[in-house]
């Protein structure tokens, strides 16, 4: 049976939606293409017939999240810093970011493998990384900043997330935000 275009670019998505949320939640080397098919409501051959395997969904997964991840965070081009900064902080430095992984950016969800991945993989987290950090570098006035802002930011969620206890989790995220604050941006 033949689908529209419009059909297979939907099912796509539904397979790159599914497939993060499983793999942002319990990890992707944790995660097998049975639970990612079943989270779609798909059958397993459906993947097949987008992706060459579950390497290759993981490359558009990457690819996707993070490029919603760079958009979310990177703000409007003719705002300030001292516009920006905060509100930016408030939606990453979240404890509703911390708490539903699935729901949130790629890089804190799978940092550790994502370190492990191949040539692939890591080719598009560094399309993305340099592309917030030439944004936030340009924006703050110095690349450095740009770098501090993410390692501190993907860090203070991973640090978040191995906390058992709410209110811990919220002092990081006030002392990480705090801390971004003062550091970046230039004394009112």
């Amino acid at each position: 049976m033949r689908y529209s275009p419009s059909r297979k670019e939907d099912t796509r998505q539904l397979l790159l939606e599914a497939g993060a949320a499983e793999i942002k939640r319990h990890g992707f080397a944790a995660t097998g293409v049975d639970r990612i098919m079943q989270a779609a409501g798909l059958s397993g051959g459906a993947l097949y017939a987008h992706f060459s395997g579950k390497n290759a969904l993981l490359v558009a997964i990457v690819a996707a999240e993070l490029e919603k991840s760079v958009r979310l965070l990177t703000g409007k081009p003719e705002e300030s810093a001292a516009e920006a900064l905060p509100r930016c902080l408030d939606r990453y430095l979240s404890l509703e970011h911390v708490q539903q992984p699935e729901r949130g950016c790629i890089l804190p969800a799978l940092a550790a493998e994502l370190g492990r991945a191949d040539a692939e993989v890591k080719a598009e987290v560094s399309k993305a990384t340099r592309e917030f950090v030439a944004f936030w570098g340009a924006k703050l006035g110095k690349r450095e900043a740009a770098e501090l802002l993410l390692s501190q930011c993907v860090g203070a969620i991973v640090m978040a997330r191995m906390m058992d206890d709410e209110a811990r989790q919220q002092s990081l995220l006030d002392a990480s935000k705090a801390f971004l604050l003062k550091q970046l941006l230039p004394v009112q």
